[in-house]
């Protein structure tokens, strides 16, 4: 029976002290993104002079683990992108152009992050490093006609690999309360079959809240 109630209580005693490290967030924004090459293989060949421009909404959920000086933590998220072709812009008036074509892309990236912080009384900043991956799904359609027959885009998988670096801060309004700001640089490698040829860097720039269980 003494064994079982010192089990208990260790138990309780290290849930309590891994609980004063937790922090919880929640965060949303827009996202500016590197202008890509339509890819000209398979059914994108029509395409194949086009640019793409992106607008993405971002939206994640995060649990921080703070260790002195460092963090750690894992994001789910969920994120809405449209691409849109974009045609020759200086075509001589009353040549047809291509025809355009819209991707609307539904991502939902899993990530790992470590951030060094840095602490000032109520702010606390940071700058860290994360490695993700992508669960992605490209549905596309042509939003204009064109001289040249379009090929109806494929509906497809576009999971990938991502990286990125980030610099953010937190001021914390109560002892537990805060409001974050974060800018970010994101590397995404694409697959070879994705309807953009070569590689997407993002630029996420996010507000949101932090809770922490416990003030450092």
């Amino acid at each position: 029976m003494k064994t079982y109630l010192v089990s208990i209580l260790l138990l309780s005693l290290s849930v309590r002290v891994v609980a004063q490290h937790l922090e919880f967030g929640l965060n949303g924004g827009m996202v500016s993104n590197s202008i890509q090459n339509v890819n000209a293989n398979g059914n994108y060949e029509n395409y194949n002079a086009f640019q793409s421009t992106v607008t993405t909404t971002v939206v994640s959920a995060m649990a921080l683990y703070n260790m002195g000086h460092y963090q750690y933590g894992a994001v789910v998220g969920y994120n809405s992108c449209t691409y849109k072709g974009v045609t020759y812009p200086d075509l001589p008036p009353g040549i047809m152009p291509y025809p355009s074509v819209q991707y609307k892309d539904r991502e939902e990236p899993v990530k790992l992050l470590a951030n060094r912080l840095f602490r000032f009384k109520r702010l606390v900043a940071y700058g860290g490093v994360a490695a993700q991956y992508i669960f992605s799904r490209t549905t596309g359609s042509i939003v204009s006609p064109g001289w040249a027959e379009p090929v109806a885009p494929p509906d497809k998988s576009d999971n990938r690999l991502a990286a990125d670096l980030h610099v953010g801060a937190t001021y914390y309004v109560t002892r537990h309360i805060g409001i974050n700001a974060e800018v970010a640089a994101t590397y995404n490698n694409l697959p070879s079959d994705s309807p953009f040829s070569g590689n997407v860097f993002s630029y996420p720039v996010t507000l949101g809240v932090r809770y922490r269980l416990s003030e450092p």
